[in-house]
């Protein structure tokens, strides 16, 4: 379930003072590898040790202080950068390359940070972990660029990939280039920025907001006046204020230091003083934006509509034409962003639409229609049912009824997803279409049953998911956590607020978040 994909990922990264181990054993459980059986790599299990303040093993990075000097000295960065293996020495040598801080040796951790020293994502990610802190510790900032590509590429459900964004943003060049909007690199760092601030949202230590002078660096690019149109400056701003909404929430995590507290209230500060003008800025993009559609360039297609999702757009207006000309190839992206309209006419296009391709009463007697000819795209059926979670209409009702007993388990389980967002029009055919889709045989329907159900009011379903967030269990609790703010259980707030202040941080963090989330999800789209 999606839900449950996002706790294993969002966990990964949660690291508050008095809960990081059990965040840890979460990371753990995600990066088994098949090779040894099943158990963590030595690797990961050497870093998680040292992020959780294991003392580092001062002899061994002598000992490779030394070796790597005479290598240095002899031969030059290319040897040096030979002799340096993956492993469990890894760490030491990278710490001795800092510690050494001449020309030769931020040449060789340069040179290392191109090398593919695993085929584990979350151990490479340790590794480059490794080497940003070591090239940060000299100051080096020839090397940002190769950085930035790297944290770029990453794939984003990497666990722990925002600390890698978090620690190139302290590099003291990074600023420059936010700055100057013409900087090759300027793109690249603005997606960098905007994933550290994610991580922040995602549990990343809130004191890293000064470490990387975060609320500087969002000021820095807006003083560079981003256009209204570039997704990339969208997208970062949304985030930023994203965070400034979360500030307060966010101070109950910060360590006793009062210079971290006060360093922290410097950041957030900058982030606070703009967040008029950048929600004001933000409202006026939808246009400009949408209009960039359609484009050739799949992956500016792809930022564009993300970036209409961060700012909350209803942008119907010009992605219909272009779906209905099957003009856009990131589909069901687009088709997700329908749901905010709350023009009629979005509702009668999606119907028609679907109609179009499918018919739901046949499909669900058994009768499945015609296979899409050879080349044609699969209509997506599964999309344009989730999107109609935003409209109410008898026809809607009417169709969303009949997908729900569609022979796929998919199609059943997006049709009954898109039932209790608004009070049913025919209340008992509803209520009994979803009791039945709670007995389906497939857990993913069952589960949009109950969440339905639950949005409908039904007291056992609520009771389902009460149980869940008054757990004692964490992994229980965040599973019911995410699962209220992803299907909008606004009856169950009280609940959620309730665990916002419980001892378990990471707890804690993920139900003022999901509180976040569900204040956000009652905020009126943006229009263009």
């Amino acid at each position: 379930m999606l839900f449950h994909a996002l706790v294993m990922s969002t966990v990964v990264c949660l690291a508050l003072a008095g809960a990081l181990a059990v965040a840890l054993a979460r990371v753990a459980r995600r990066a088994r590898r098949p090779s040894d059986g099943g158990s963590l790599s030595p690797v990961c299990r050497q870093h998680f040790e040292l992020f959780q303040g294991e003392p580092v093993d001062e002899a061994a990075i002598a000992r490779s202080r030394a070796r790597l000097e005479r290598i240095l000295s002899e031969r030059g960065p290319e040897a040096a950068e030979a002799s340096i293996k993956p492993g469990l020495r890894f760490v030491s040598e990278a710490r001795a390359l800092a510690e050494i801080g001449t020309v030769s040796a931020g040449r060789t951790l340069e040179r290392l940070l191109e090398r593919k020293l695993s085929g584990d994502p979350l151990e490479m990610l340790w590794y480059r972990l490794d080497l940003a802190g070591a090239l940060r510790a000299l100051n080096r900032s020839q090397a940002l660029p190769a950085l930035l590509r790297l944290a770029d590429e990453s794939p984003p459900d990497v666990p722990l990939a925002s600390y890698l964004a978090a620690e190139i943003c302290c590099f003291i060049g990074f600023g420059g280039i936010l700055k100057n909007p013409t900087h090759p690199e300027c793109p690249k760092a603005k997606r960098v920025l905007r994933q550290a601030l994610e991580g922040l949202r995602q549990g990343l230590d809130p004191a890293r907001l000064a470490d990387a002078r975060m609320g500087e660096m969002v000021e820095f690019h807006w003083d560079s006046d981003p256009r209204p149109d570039d997704p990339d400056s969208i997208r970062l701003l949304a985030e930023a204020l994203r965070i400034t909404r979360r500030i307060p929430a966010y101070e109950a995590f910060l360590p006793d230091s009062e210079e971290t507290r006060e360093a922290w209230r410097l950041q957030a500060s900058r982030l606070t003083v703009l967040e008029s003008e950048i929600s004001g800025f933000l409202q006026q993009c939808v246009a400009p934006l949408a209009s960039r559609l359609p484009t050739r360039d799949q992956t500016l297609e792809l930022g564009i509509l993300k970036a209409l999702d961060d700012i909350r757009a209803d942008a119907a207006r010009w992605l219909i034409p272009l779906l209905s000309g099957n003009r856009l190839k990131h589909r069901d992206f687009a088709i997700s962003l329908l749901s905010r309209s709350r023009d009629d006419g979005t509702a009668r296009f999606l119907g028609m639409w679907i109609h179009g391709h499918v018919d739901p009463g046949e499909r669900a007697s058994g009768r499945r229609g015609p296979s899409p000819s050879p080349g044609e795209p699969k209509f997506p059926y599964e999309a344009a049912l989730r999107s109609l979670k935003g409209h109410a209409s008898p026809e809607v009702e009417e169709l969303l009824l009949q997908a729900a007993c569609d022979p796929e388990a998919a199609v059943r389980a997006a049709a009954v997803s898109s039932l209790g967002w608004q009070e049913p029009i025919a209340l008992d055919r509803v209520r009994s279409s979803l009791a039945a889709a709670r007995t389906d045989r497939e857990a993913t329907v069952r589960f949009a049953a109950s969440a339905a159900l639950a949005r409908l009011g039904e007291r056992a379903s609520l009771d389902v998911f009460r149980k869940g967030l008054a757990s004692a269990d964490p992994h229980q609790a965040l599973l019911s956590i995410h699962a209220v703010a992803e299907e909008n259980l606004t009856l169950l707030w009280p609940e959620v607020d309730a665990r916002a202040d419980a001892p378990d941080a990471i707890v804690a963090h993920h139900a003022r978040e999901a509180l976040a989330l569900l204040a956000e999800e009652s905020m009126p789209p943006a229009e263009g």
